[in-house]
C-alpha cells in the first residue's frame, strides 16, 4: 500500500510543471458534460421549428399542415419559398425539419396514383432529427391510413372491414421504465464520463 501511495506521488511530481495539461485532463471531461447535458436539461426535444411550404395550397395540405403544426414536437418555423431556402435555413439552424407539398398534392391522393411529399430532415443533432422524422412519419402515414380506408368504403366496403384491411396490423405498445419518455441526459453524461 505504501509502495502504491509513493508512486502517486512521485507521478503527481512529474506532472508537477504541466498544471495547465492536468487541469485540462480533469476538468474538461466534467465541463463537456454539463455542457451537453444542458442542452437537454429539458428532459423532453419540444419546439422544434418546422417549416412548411405548401405549394399546391389546397384544403387537404391545409389540412395536414394544421395537426403537422399540433404535433407535440413542432412549432411553426421561418418563411422558405423553394427547397434551396430549408437548406440554409437548416444551415443557420433556424429549421429542422422541411416539409413540401407537390403542387397536385390533393390530387395526387384522392386518384389511384397517390402523391409524395418531401421531408427534409436536419439531422446535425441526431436526437431531434429523429424526432422530428419520426413525428412527421406518424402524422402522414396516419392520414395515408384515413385516405385508404375512404377509399375502401368508397368502393362499399363496410367501415370495419376497410379500417383492419388498411391497417393489418395494429400494434399495442406499452413504455417500460420511463413511461413519459424523458430523460435528463446531463445525470448520464456525467455518469459515462467518470
Amino acid at each position: 500500500m505504501q509502495a502504491r501511495i509513493e508512486r502517486i506521488r512521485q507521478r503527481l511530481k512529474s506532472v508537477e510543471g504541466a498544471t495547465l495539461e492536468l487541469a485540462l485532463c480533469v476538468a474538461a471531461p466534467f465541463l463537456f458534460a454539463c455542457i451537453v447535458g444542458s442542452v437537454y436539461s429539458g428532459k423532453k426535444l419540444t419546439a422544434l421549428p418546422v417549416t412548411i411550404i405548401d405549394q399546391d395550397d389546397s384544403a387537404l395540405s391545409r389540412e395536414v399542415t394544421s395537426a403537422l403544426l399540433a404535433a407535440e414536437p413542432f412549432v411553426p418555423g421561418p418563411y422558405a419559398a423553394s427547397v434551396e431556402d430549408c437548406r440554409h435555413l437548416a444551415e443557420e439552424g433556424a429549421s429542422d425539419i422541411c416539409i413540401v407539398f407537390p403542387p397536385d398534392f390533393e390530387r395526387g391522393v384522392k386518384s389511384a396514383r397517390g402523391t409524395v411529399v418531401s421531408v427534409l430532415v436536419n439531422s446535425s443533432n441526431l436526437i431531434s432529427a429523429n424526432i422530428a422524422a419520426v413525428t412527421t412519419a406518424s402524422v402522414l402515414g396516419s392520414y395515408s391510413i384515413a385516405v385508404d380506408v375512404k377509399k375502401m368504403q368508397f368502393r362499399g366496403i363496410p367501415a370495419v372491414r376497410s379500417r383492419s384491411a388498411a391497417l393489418p396490423i395494429s400494434m399495442q405498445s406499452r413504455t417500460l421504465f420511463n413511461p413519459a419518455m424523458n430523460a435528463n441526459y446531463a445525470n448520464f453524461l456525467v455518469i459515462g464520463m467518470v
